[in-house]
């Protein structure tokens, strides 16, 4: 049997089971899987639900609290005369952010992250009690909601969740017009998260486009700049070296069961990124260096350079 009633307490939760992804979703890339985002391993259950009884009052029910403040802005108190709902979030979520900024400057990147995901509970307009939105407010609201993403997008560099940093400065940007103040400052966020994940060219290009937008005088960004350089031209060293012990393989003479023996090593991933680094227009004159292609010809490379 199935009953239907209100949700009195923790309905903040029950929308946020409500929009989470499933593991499928992440499988197939509808959503990017990031730490401070809740995914289904499985059916959510609500258990320990209770009825009140019809003498009690709901001021009588305990609300969930992160610090100062209910978890769930649909728990909040009253809004306070003489002011409307967005200005009673936007209050608290900048005694969050503050909160946050603090644990962050401390190095407690873990919690700055977790208060920042707690203050984009309250910006976000769809749990607005109030319907009637101002424009002014409106735009108040995403404006911090900016802000927000880019600080927890610094948070999850610093803790190496490069997947999570992606996705916060790809929502800025796709919330902020060229042109807007906020767009260099996700860009550059964007570059460190793309480092992260190794995808380093990719980091040079954003980190550049951010510099082009800053000016010269944006130190930050001219330092990930040249980290970025490095480390892509350490990446294709590698890349290069794992080539050429492939090839090695390829030339070297063959005896009983050495065809085994080279699937077993080119099963590896070190094969794969040989594989890969044809992709690299420098592929050519290496070849010439090392002797030849011959072993390579006619080979089909499906596999695309990133980096």
């Amino acid at each position: 049997m199935h009953i239907a009633d209100v949700v009195v307490r923790g309905f903040g939760m029950v929308r946020h089971m409500e929009s989470c992804a499933s593991n499928e979703d992440v499988m197939y890339g509808i959503y990017s899987k990031a730490p401070h985002e809740g995914t289904k391993t499985g059916p959510y259950y609500i258990s320990g639900c209770r009825t009140l009884p019809p003498t009690a009052r709901l001021e009588d029910v305990p609300v969930i609290m992160d610090g100062d403040w209910p978890t769930w802005p649909e728990d909040l108190a009253p809004v306070p005369p003489g002011m409307s709902e967005a200005e009673w979030r936007l209050c608290a979520a900048e005694a969050m952010r503050a909160c946050a900024n603090t644990a962050f400057k401390a190095g407690a990147w873990e919690a700055a992250a977790r208060k920042y995901t707690h203050a984009l509970r309250y910006l976000s307009p769809r749990s607005l009690q109030n319907s009637t939105l101002k424009y002014a407010e409106k735009q108040q609201m995403v404006d911090m909601q900016c802000r927000t993403w880019l600080n927890r997008s610094a948070s999850a560099v610093r803790l190496g969740q490069g997947l999570a940093a992606i996705k916060d400065a790809k929502t800025v940007l796709d919330h902020c017009p060229e042109g807007h103040p906020l767009v260099p400052k996700a860009l550059y966020r964007l570059g460190q998260g793309l480092m992260v994940v190794g995808r380093h060219e990719e980091a040079v290009e954003r980190l550049q486009q951010a510099l082009q937008l800053t000016g010269p005088n944006a130190p930050d960004i001219r330092v990930a700049i040249s980290q970025a350089k490095q480390l892509l031209k350490q990446q294709r060293a590698r890349q290069g070296e794992a080539y050429a012990r492939a090839l090695q393989g390829w030339g070297s003479k063959s005896g009983p069961g050495s065809s085994r023996r080279r699937e077993a090593e080119f099963d590896g991933g070190e094969f794969e990124e040989g594989r890969a680094w044809l992709m690299n227009p420098k592929a050519e004159a290496v070849l010439e260096r090392l002797g030849g292609n011959a072993p390579f010809r006619g080979m089909t490379c499906n596999t695309h350079m990133h980096a």
